[in-house]
């Protein structure tokens, strides 16, 4: 019997690496990924032409100015609202319909939704688990120092427009701390995974 999992964390919590591991440890597995989702979408003439309206510094030429609509959205939390107003609806369907492919093939053992903004904007998608991969703030910044190339500033106030680390401990049914590089992430994830009924 399939089981049916909402993976989330904040930026640089160690989301996709958890991903990977849970990928190699249960062969029979299918994923759903927001951000990736929200990449195409932002690729489409339609959301463009959209977000034109709603932005329009941040579209030149009929292309989206990544950093520009990033600067915009975490300065100013009601353009936020108004981007997450149009994203949000779109990534859910693609979602659900990546669920009903995976119900459908019948030979999915763990579906897993990586959906990082699932407290915030409640993105409730029949999932029976949730798991939140957690990491202190501090740890996230020097992450995205180095993956993205950003100065402190720029990734402080992408967390804080995150719900913060304590308030989604408290919403979240399970935790996991990725503090301690992939052996601990490893060893936690297959717990959790026995947990919920699946070994590997």
């Amino acid at each position: 019997m399939m089981k049916v999992l909402a993976l989330t964390g904040g930026i640089a919590s160690g989301k996709s690496s958890a991903l990977d591991l849970m990928r190699q440890m249960v062969p029979e597995f299918a994923s759903f990924d927001a951000d990736a989702s929200a990449r195409h979408l932002l690729s489409q003439t339609d959301v463009i032409d959209q977000l034109a309206c709603l932005f329009p510094e941040a579209v030149v030429e009929g292309k989206i100015d990544r950093s520009v609509l990033r600067q915009i959205i975490f300065s100013h939390p009601p353009a936020k609202q108004k981007l997450e107003s149009l994203l949000h609806p779109l990534i859910r369907k693609e979602c659900l319909a990546s669920l009903a492919q995976a119900r459908k093939s019948g030979e999915v053992r763990l579906f897993v939704a990586d959906i990082p903004l699932f407290y915030e904007n409640q993105f409730h998608f029949g999932q029976e688990y949730e798991l939140l991969i957690a990491a202190e703030p501090e740890l996230q910044i020097h992450r995205l120092q180095i993956r993205n190339g950003w100065q402190r500033a720029e990734a402080l106030a992408v967390i804080e427009a995150q719900m913060s680390l304590v308030d989604k401990i408290q919403l979240s049914k399970s935790v996991i701390w990725n503090q301690s590089g992939l052996d601990s992430l490893q060893l936690q994830l297959k717990m959790f995974l026995k947990h919920i009924g699946i070994e590997n």
